[in-house]
């Protein structure tokens, strides 16, 4: 008895020890995960400042999720509610980036999350959950998702959207906290290029009245006027015929 005795305090502290170990080393790759998703918040803070292009900031959000993340599925979609169609201007999909052309807003987990405006992970039984929320499914199903809205003034103007095709359990709070974090600046960053992208079309289109204007006030005669406005409205509108 004291022999048994002896052997199952051994086992228990042996099992105290371990658990210990365990979560000082869970504890660890915690901190280590917050450090990193630090960096990555600074890093894209700096990126919004400064990069104009939306496809190279796409990139730059990609790879500090990935730093954070590790290597998934990752996307960014945007909504337009004027034609209630989403695009996916940056997909990682099978080690390749490419983009999906505008697809009106359906049944999917993309379009329950745009209607909804509230993030929406799956982490388990995805396949199931999603069929039990209506959702359709394309494809073979993730066995992790997880997406937050990218919102502006209320307003939902898209999503980033992470994936795991072959993991259970591969998201967790904190992941969602920091895409959540993420798509707060992301959102700014889609909303000042959008606003960037009208002030050169607007100029642009002013530019180009001003000069079909001095062209046609420069015609001597009508025949002349006639011409130069129908050849100039051909040009501008890519028209064959005025």
């Amino acid at each position: 008895g004291t022999t048994a005795s002896t052997q199952l305090q051994s086992y228990a502290s042996l099992t105290e020890l371990t658990t210990t170990a365990l979560e000082k080393v869970h504890a660890s790759q915690r901190l280590e995960k917050r450090l990193a998703a630090l960096q990555t918040l600074n890093a894209i803070s700096q990126a919004v400042s400064v990069e104009t292009d939306l496809n190279a900031f796409y990139g730059v959000i990609h790879r500090e999720v990935d730093n954070v993340m590790g290597s998934v599925n990752f996307a960014i979609a945007t909504y337009d509610n004027v034609t209630d169609k989403i695009e996916i201007p940056y997909l990682y999909d099978n080690k390749e980036v490419r983009s999906v052309p505008a697809f009106p807003l359906g049944e999917g987990l993309t379009s329950i999350l745009i209607r909804t405006r509230q993030p929406l992970m799956l982490v388990e039984d995805t396949e199931r959950r999603t069929r039990e929320m209506g959702a359709k499914l394309v494809g073979a199903p993730a066995k992790s998702w997880l997406g937050v809205p990218l919102l502006v003034s209320g307003d939902v103007i898209g999503a980033i959207i992470v994936q795991d095709l072959e993991h259970e359990g591969r998201f967790d709070e904190d992941d969602k906290r920091l895409l959540m974090t993420l798509a707060s600046q992301v959102a700014v960053a889609i909303r000042n290029a959008r606003l960037l992208e009208g002030t050169y079309r607007q100029g642009a289109r002013q530019r180009l009245l001003y000069d079909i204007t001095n062209k046609i006030r420069s015609s001597p005669n009508l025949d002349t006027i006639l011409q130069t406005t129908a050849r100039e409205l051909s040009l501008a509108l890519g028209a064959r015929r005025a």
